[in-house]
């Protein structure tokens, strides 16, 4: 066997999956060194789903990642959420969906987009009608962003706040752009019925 294909013990597992990266270490094994992993990842077991460029996992860790440079690593659309996300849709500068979730609970959704943002509204999704301007039709489309007024959100970290309630029941959400990962990270809190999330394109 030659010397590059010798076989060496290792304290750590790592499993790919598509564009998920899963390890653990183990505290009982041949040596106690850390892995590290370099790359553009999102850290799905934090909770504010934070990107991170380099990740240590110590012995008795674990670490489940989303690669952003993986080949198969989603273009646009939902990365990662701590709500169910349902009628997602995106058109003419908007992406639209529908978060459910435990009422009550502070939630946080991180996503790609094809365009910078200038805003991220949310409305309750029960208020949604078919009376609605855009209201969907057989479970899809952009249901209640009727009267959605763009706020500016700034770029590279920049924040909107909860400015309260607006035209036709809307609020503002609190929201960070990621330009060079051209994610969007949204915080809001899950409502009975669910709450429809509308980002609107800055140009």
């Amino acid at each position: 066997v030659a010397a590059s294909e010798m076989w060496e013990p290792s304290n750590a597992f790592v499993l790919r999956r598509g564009p998920y990266v899963i390890s653990a270490v183990m505290d009982e094994s041949s040596h106690d060194r850390p892995l590290t992993l370099s790359g553009l990842y999102v850290n799905l077991f934090e909770a504010e789903l934070p990107i991170v460029r380099e990740i240590t996992v110590r012995p008795g860790e674990q670490s489940l990642l989303y690669d952003l440079e993986a080949a198969d690593a989603r273009g646009d659309g939902i990365v990662a959420a701590s709500s169910r996300i349902e009628e997602y849709e995106e058109r003419d500068g908007r992406i639209s969906f529908v978060a459910r979730g435990p009422t009550g609970m502070q939630a946080v959704c991180r996503l790609r987009c094809p365009f910078e943002p200038s805003s991220a509204v949310a409305k309750a999704a029960a208020e949604t009608s078919v009376g609605d301007a855009g209201a969907r039709g057989a479970g899809s489309g952009d249901a209640g962003t009727s009267g959605v007024e763009a706020g500016y959100a700034g770029a590279n970290g920049m924040e909107t706040g909860d400015a309260g309630m607006g035209k036709a029941g809307t609020w503002l959400l609190q929201m960070e752009w990621d330009a060079p990962t051209r994610t969007a990270l949204i915080r809001y809190e899950h409502r009975p019925g669910g709450v429809r999330i509308v980002i609107e394109s800055k140009s």
